[in-house]
This record gives C-alpha cells, sequence and structure tokens, in this order.
C-alpha cells in the first residue's frame, strides 16, 4: 500500500525501497523465538514480536523477556536487515533461580487475539492444569482447546508451542518455584 511504501522510506530511504521493489520477498517481517531448556538451564531468544512465557508450578505466569516497545513502532525485525543480529534479545534462566514448570511460545497473532494482557497470562495457569491432571496428547488435543483464539481482529496468525517439565511439577507451597520474572 501507499503507506507501506512511505513507511519503509522514513526507515529505509529510498536505497531500501529500491532493494525491496526489486525483491519484494524482503518486504516481509520474520518473528523467530528460540528456547532450549536443560536441566539447569533455559535459554530464550527471540527477535521480532511474539511471546515467550514462563509458568512456575502454582501456574504463576510471567515473560521471559520484557515486551520490546520498539516493535510496536517500526515494523517486525526481518533477517535481512544488516543489523539484524543487534535485534535478537536473549534471557538465560539458572536453575539455582528456579526452572518454569512450563514454557510457552506464542506468535503476537495469539496474545493479541485475548481481551487484555491479563487474560492472555492466564494461558499459563491453564494450560499447566490442562498438562498435570489430564493425559496430555499433542495429536488431535489442541485442535479441541476453548481457549485458542480465533485470531481475533488481527487476522494474523495464532500459534503456541510449549515445554512441559515431567517431573517435579506437583503443585504444593513446598515445591513452589519462584521464577524472577522480567518487568512487563
Amino acid at each position: 500500500t501507499a503507506a507501506e511504501w512511505a513507511s519503509l522510506a522514513a526507515l529505509e530511504g529510498w536505497k531500501g525501497q529500491h532493494v525491496v521493489q526489486r525483491h519484494p520477498e524482503l518486504a516481509y517481517g520474520s518473528t523467530i523465538l528460540a528456547v532450549v531448556a536443560t536441566t539447569t538451564y533455559v535459554l530464550c531468544m527471540q527477535l521480532g514480536d511474539g511471546e515467550i512465557l514462563f509458568v512456575d508450578s502454582e501456574g504463576e505466569t510471567c515473560r521471559a523477556l520484557p515486551r520490546d516497545d520498539h516493535v510496536v513502532l517500526k515494523p517486525t525485525a526481518s533477517l535481512w536487515r544488516r543489523d539484524a543480529a543487534a535485534g535478537i534479545r536473549f534471557q538465560v534462566q539458572d536453575g539455582a533461580d528456579g526452572m518454569p514448570a512450563l514454557i510457552l511460545v506464542t506468535t503476537d497473532g495469539y496474545a493479541e487475539s485475548y481481551e487484555s494482557d491479563h487474560n492472555f497470562l492466564e494461558i499459563g495457569r491453564n494450560y499447566l492444569r490442562m498438562v498435570c491432571t489430564e493425559e496430555f496428547h499433542i495429536e488431535g488435543r489442541l485442535k479441541n482447546l476453548p481457549d485458542l483464539p480465533s485470531g481475533g481482529e488481527t487476522g494474523d496468525d495464532a500459534t503456541i508451542g510449549l515445554i512441559y517439565r515431567l517431573e517435579g511439577t506437583e503443585t504444593s507451597e513446598s515445591k513452589r518455584s519462584a521464577l524472577p520474572c522480567q518487568e512487563n
């Protein structure tokens, strides 16, 4: 659209516009969310928008990385940008500080489908309850979840992934993991 071309010109100048005209695939942003979890560390990496959530054994949910206010102000980061590596954010969670019982990774379309941030963060408690109280089968199960958003007003993709710790997730005060959450 004309507005998108104007935004590109403001961000990248006429050279950026010229490159995108020759290679239109470069106009698309890239969201990359990655989590590596071991028994002693959790490494979270993010380029672009989306959410990585830590859920403790009591269902308390927090963001692994603080929100990036710059993502709202400009298009999603793209790998083709020369400075793409500078946009990668990361967090290392040391097991000595407590390990999450569940880690959820979602695209921004999933998060934006909820009416409020509070409602979105409640998914941590809901998913933890589900995997702790039911025999959890991925195949066919996620299709029938009542709390999956429909894409809301954004029409954006809604994708979710989860990592669940099979041991040590009993929900009692004596086993509660305190997670040092990032400020939102």
